[in-house]
This record gives C-alpha cells, sequence and structure tokens, in this order.
C-alpha cells in the first residue's frame, strides 16, 4: 500500500501539466489557423505546463530510487 502512494507522487503534477500543454498547444494552433496573432497567455500555458510536467516526472522518479 504505501509503495503505490510513493509511486504516485508527483502525478497530480504530471496530469496537470499535460493538460496544459493540450490547452496551449491547441489555442496556439487555432489561432494560427485562424489567421490571427498567437497571445503570449497561449505560450505561457504552453510553457507552464512542460514545467510543471517535468516537475512532476523528476519528482515521481525520484522517489522510485530512494
Amino acid at each position: 500500500m504505501e509503495e503505490e502512494t510513493e509511486v504516485n507522487k508527483g502525478l497530480h503534477f504530471r496530469l496537470f501539466g499535460v493538460v496544459l500543454i493540450f490547452l496551449g498547444a491547441l489555442d496556439c494552433l487555432l489561432s494560427w489557423r485562424g489567421s490571427l496573432t498567437v497571445s503570449y497567455f497561449y505560450v505561457v500555458l504552453l510553457a507552464l505546463g512542460i514545467f510543471l510536467f517535468a516537475v512532476g516526472h523528476i519528482s515521481g522518479r525520484h522517489n522510485r530510487k530512494s
């Protein structure tokens, strides 16, 4: 039981990061496809999603080794 909670640490960050990556990427692509300028907000969403995914991945990997 304790092993499962240790492995799943960082999962929430990874899932939230993936959601932000999808939202940022889709918004950027839809703006670009509609011949509109890409807002910096969408780029920040994309970057924040990548950052959160990386933090969750590092956190989960660190707990598996120790």
